[in-house]
């Protein structure tokens, strides 16, 4: 499990890419978002304002398989929402990952996650999803 794998990930930690270039820091590690329910491909749960029961695709078989994030404030300011699975180690003061700096914007990390959509007010310059939407 990535969680146990990267215990040592933390805020404030250089963030390298895996060929090695500096990425930024970490802002906040959330090591067990991951391990909530997710709700599928569209919808958001019942109790979430704008659910629209049309869109709803919440499935008892699919506990637990999100991924958990971290944070990281980019070297030109930015934020983006890293998961674990693209951390291939964290040592010391250093996490890297498991993707070369070139490929880094084609992951779409900008955007939040939903499983972060809380954290809206933290990081208002980043490229999250909307909540309300499907």
């Amino acid at each position: 499990m990535a969680e146990e794998r990267l215990s040592a990930l933390r805020k404030g930690m250089t963030v390298l890419s895996a060929d090695e270039k500096p990425v930024g820091h970490v802002l906040e590690v959330f090591p067990y978002v991951g391990l909530v329910e997710t709700f599928g491909e569209v919808g958001i749960p019942p109790q979430q304002e704008g659910h629209d029961p049309v869109n709803y695709a919440y499935s008892e078989a699919m506990p637990g398989v999100g991924d958990s994030y971290l944070t990281v404030r980019e070297q030109q300011g930015s934020v983006l929402y890293v998961p674990f699975s693209a951390v291939s180690s964290a040592d010391g003061d250093r996490a890297t990952l498991a993707v070369d700096a070139e490929s880094i914007p084609a992951m779409a990390w900008n955007v939040r996650p939903d499983a972060l959509a809380s954290r809206e007010q933290d990081y208002p310059e980043d490229a999250g999803a909307d909540p309300k939407k499907a």
